[in-house]
């Protein structure tokens, strides 16, 4: 399920450049008729019962469904950017110094639904590979942070190879 939701996203994502690139004129209409449909997919993910997923599918479900919230909450924010151009320039289409702005979310939403798909073909843990390195820095500035105020985070952070406690 997960595949065919990274495989229709990529085609939404994949549609929305053609358009970009062959379009004569291009506006607010084509543009939020792909994020709608990108958002259609997020609620069919929503609505997938992950309880009865093994362990392993879970982070995966979990992550990718948080990658997509992400990548329709960058997408639409950029549209909200342009259109506020577009609003103060008194024009309803997009100029070519402003598709570059979309543009370059569209190609960087590309890539992360490429890596998410070639994760999810494989069956690797798309947490700890997109977010290990992350985690392991935000658990060290959170610890160093915590000592600044006399607290041990050992005592206090979540230990992610155990389910609901705590390190000793």
């Amino acid at each position: 399920m997960l595949l065919n939701s990274v495989d229709l996203a990529l085609f939404d994502i994949d549609l929305l450049l053609y358009k970009i690139n062959t379009l004569k004129e291009f506006d607010f209409v084509q543009l939020n008729y792909q994020i709608k449909s990108l958002e259609e997919n997020l609620e069919l993910v929503k609505s997938i019962s992950f309880e009865n997923l093994p362990d392993a599918d879970i982070i995966n479900y979990q992550t990718y469904l948080k990658e997509l919230n992400d990548i329709i909450y960058r997408l639409k924010s950029d549209i909200n950017e342009l259109y506020s151009i577009c609003k103060k320039e008194n024009n309803n289409k997009l100029s070519i110094e402003n598709m570059h702005i979309i543009l370059v979310s569209i190609l960087t939403v590309r890539d992360v639904l490429g890596k998410d798909r070639q994760y999810l073909y494989k069956r690797d843990n798309m947490f700890d590979t997109n977010y290990s390195e992350q985690l392991k820095a935000l658990e060290q500035h959170a610890g160093e942070e915590l000592k600044l105020h006399g607290l041990d985070y050992r005592k206090i952070w979540y230990k992610r190879g155990e389910r609901n406690t705590f390190r000793k």
